[in-house]
């Protein structure tokens, strides 16, 4: 047998293995299926239109488990890889990528987690419950559900989610947010400094700190190609 041949009768059994151990499962109009999350027993339907719907009791606490449950359902891949990639573990679990190395190294100089674990005991006991409640509709889905079939590739398993996981994610993202926001403002004070008259020292002064870092030199390399190519 050839090595091409022995290659793809290996590819053939990995797929074929992957396929028996995956629960594949088309979800229609009107599927439906239950699930009993710490007690409380929630039916999950998909609509006419393919909206995932919760039914169980009319409480704060069954809507929080059912969100965490929903959200595992539709988004398992990427809750866990927004975890590793809040944590700088991306690269400890996953492939190697060059993206997710200097990722790794931005969220451990953030220390992210650390700032987490420091967060919870600051939480009220409402709060924590809360979080608790929606962590345990993930973990059920995490372990009454097979896993992503990426994850099964890379033979990763993921661990139950905690609060410290929420807290860290959350700030992750409010970091990556802000981030987005403070860039698109430079943006536009360029372009403004640019395409009108405006004092650049003024606007420094108004801004600060967005503009610290712009000088008039940088102002008429954009006045020099704005013609050509908007400022992006």
């Amino acid at each position: 047998m050839s090595v091409a041949k022995a290659l793809f009768l290996v590819l053939g059994v990995a797929i074929s293995i992957i396929a028996l151990n995956v629960n594949w499962q088309y979800e229609y109009p009107g599927w439906t299926t239950s699930a009993n999350i710490t007690g409380s027993v929630i039916t999950f339907k998909r609509s006419d239109d393919m909206i995932l719907i919760a039914m169980g009791k009319d409480s704060k606490t069954d809507f929080l488990k059912s969100l965490g449950w929903m959200q595992a359902h539709d988004r398992y891949v990427q809750m866990c890889l927004f975890r590793l990639a809040s944590q700088g573990q991306l690269t400890k679990y996953l492939p190697f990528s060059e993206g997710s190395f200097k990722q790794d190294i931005k969220s451990n100089q953030m220390n992210l987690y650390a700032l987490s674990q420091k967060s919870i005991p600051l939480l009220s006991a409402d709060k924590t419950q809360k979080i608790q409640d929606y962590i345990d509709g993930i973990n059920t889905y995490f372990t009454t559900k097979p896993r992503p079939i990426e994850f099964i590739l890379f033979n990763y398993y993921p661990a139950p989610f905690e609060i410290v996981d929420v807290l860290t994610i959350y700030k992750f993202i409010s970091f990556a947010g802000l981030n987005d926001i403070c860039l698109t403002i430079e943006k536009m004070l360029i372009e403004i400094t640019a395409e009108t008259d405006a004092d650049l020292n003024v606007l420094k002064t108004v801004f600060s700190p967005h503009l610290d870092n712009i000088d008039d030199d940088l102002i008429e390399i954009y006045k020099s190609i704005k013609d050509s190519c908007r400022f992006i």
